[in-house]
């Protein structure tokens, strides 16, 4: 487990949410598994091979308009956020002093 999301290699999730997690997963273009990835991964000390286990939300996806796997294939080919600025307001989710960068 990293003590630090930015130096995450993978991220676990089963249901889709904004967090600053899969934010983070998103930008890196991490790979975004399920619990049955990791279940897989504890039991045979080996990265699972192929495309199981890969997070899928279709609603999730849907209501937020974007495919997972065609930002995360972005992501790897160019850093996505790279060459914009945000502007935050202090409700906005995650939180801007977990989103600024250290």
């Amino acid at each position: 487990m990293a003590k630090d999301p930015t130096d995450a290699d993978v991220l676990v999730m089963d249901k889709g949410n904004r967090t600053l997690k899969f934010l983070i997963a998103m930008a890196k273009g991490i790979p975004i598994v399920t619990s049955k990835w990791l279940q897989s991964f504890n039991s045979t000390k080996t990265v699972p091979r192929g495309i199981t286990h890969f997070f899928r939300d279709h609603d999730f996806e849907k209501r937020h308009k974007f495919s997972l796997f065609k930002s995360l294939e972005l992501a790897r080919i160019k850093k996505l956020f790279e060459g914009y600025d945000f502007v935050t307001t202090p409700s906005i989710l995650p939180r801007p002093s977990e989103i600024k960068r250290k």
